[in-house]
């Protein structure tokens, strides 16, 4: 195979958006269940995005601006550095339904510099290592490709 055309699909593997699609539990408990969308990992730049819905046992109450959201669920956007074991979030909505589902009550998204922090919780621990395992699958599987396109020249 062309070393050329093997770069290209590694890059289209690497950076291409996802579309909407499989779903996979990463924790749950008695208060929520934390869903990973694998096939929203994003990497590049060196930066890892990933989907992700938390979706409450009961209805959940927030503090925006002053005023409390009711919500059942959460879909996030996460920054992910496997490298410092950390987390930020760059979109977030809370919804009125289950996974993401029914009204949206609140929206937004981060400005600026992302504050990136440690898991707070046994959720966000387990997304954490989740995503770090599948970006080392990744990036294994493009090194041993690159790897085979030099050795083809």
């Amino acid at each position: 195979m062309n070393a050329k055309l093997i770069l290209t699909l590694i890059s289209a593997l690497v950076a291409a958006p996802a579309a909407a699609g499989e779903w996979q539990m990463v924790s749950a408990d008695a208060k929520e269940t934390v869903l990973l969308q694998s096939d929203s990992i994003q990497i590049a730049d060196g930066e890892v995005q990933v989907k992700v819905v938390r979706d409450y046992r009961s209805t959940q109450l927030n503090l925006f601006d002053e005023q409390w959201v009711a919500h059942r669920s959460k879909v996030l956007v996460f920054s992910v550095d496997c490298g410092a074991g950390k987390l930020g979030i760059l979109e977030w909505s809370l919804h009125s339904g289950s996974h993401g589902k029914g009204r949206a009550a609140v929206k937004g998204q981060a400005a600026g510099v992302v504050d990136y922090v440690k898991p707070a919780n046994k959720g966000d621990a387990a997304l954490l290592d989740a995503v770090c395992v599948k970006v080392a699958t990744i990036e294994s599987a493009k090194n041993r490709l690159v790897a085979s396109a030099e050795d083809n020249f």
